[in-house]
């Protein structure tokens, strides 16, 4: 398995994030460190915050 597609689906596992929603992440959208200093404190996060579907919608007709 090739490292691109080797990463997209551990992170798929490991945060439960669904497929339309990772397809558009870059770099930029991860924060594998958070800062423990800050207050409130900010644990390491993906900002997923689009879906590559024509409305926005990140759930199927199935999935409701």
């Amino acid at each position: 398995m090739n490292s691109r597609m080797y990463a997209y689906v551990v992170v798929s596992l490991l945060t439960g994030a669904r497929t339309e929603e990772l397809r558009a992440l870059t770099w930029d959208h991860m924060d594998l460190v958070g800062d423990s200093q800050a207050i409130p404190p900010v644990p390491p996060h993906v900002a997923v915050w689009r879906s590559v579907r024509a409305g926005g919608d990140t759930k199927t007709r199935n999935s409701r």
